[in-house]
């Protein structure tokens, strides 16, 4: 799995893809939409449904803030 990022509007989102091979092919499969990046480094986004996260790719691990 890895971090896939956009720019729309001129804000860049973040989601989880995992790639999937297929007759030679590879195809990006959605896991999970992270949201808006507020702090690529720290792993910081914000999501209209879950509000303020922090996502640790290696554990899999999605934390809140405390100001939340």
């Amino acid at each position: 799995m890895f971090i896939a990022y956009s720019i729309k509007n001129g804000r860049e989102y973040a989601r989880v893809v995992r790639s999937k091979w297929k007759n030679g092919t590879s195809r990006q499969i959605v896991v999970r939409n992270l949201g808006r990046v507020i702090d690529k480094e720290k792993g910081l986004y914000k999501n209209r449904k879950e509000g303020l996260i922090l996502y640790n790719l290696e554990k899999n691990e999605i934390t809140f803030p405390e100001h939340r």
